[in-house]
């Protein structure tokens, strides 16, 4: 992930002819100790710049850290801090699906339509 302090950015993206299928999975955001008590209004865009930041955490001394069990968002993402001085913390894990395991999912989404189809 590439960080830009001054301008309270982290974007994250992946090369056009990625190798690998991996996913990013977002799991949080957190607020560092040496963070002011002020709110921290964090947004996500997509890379590209089109789109309008859309916030989805806001985070105080009170409430330092919020989870993501679900989040998933496709690169280019840019993450913004909105309001607030930082520092910010995402948390994310880069998956990588193995080749196998995709054909594996692949033949099993095409047996469940087949069954729901017959039945």
């Amino acid at each position: 992930m590439k960080t830009t302090r001054q301008l309270h950015l982290a974007c994250l993206n992946y090369p056009p002819h990625h190798l690998c299928q991996t996913e990013p999975v977002f799991t949080g955001i957190c607020l560092s100790e040496d963070a002011g008590d002020e709110m921290h209004i964090v947004a996500v865009c997509d890379g590209v710049g089109a789109s309008k930041p859309l916030p989805i955490a806001t985070l105080r001394h009170c409430m330092p850290m919020i989870s993501f069990p679900g989040l998933e968002l496709i690169p280019p993402v840019t993450f913004k801090l909105c309001s607030g001085k930082g520092p910010v913390f995402v948390s994310a894990q880069h998956i990588t699906l193995n080749p196998i395991e995709m054909i594996e999912e692949e033949e099993e989404e095409k047996q469940d339509e087949e069954e729901d189809e017959d039945g």
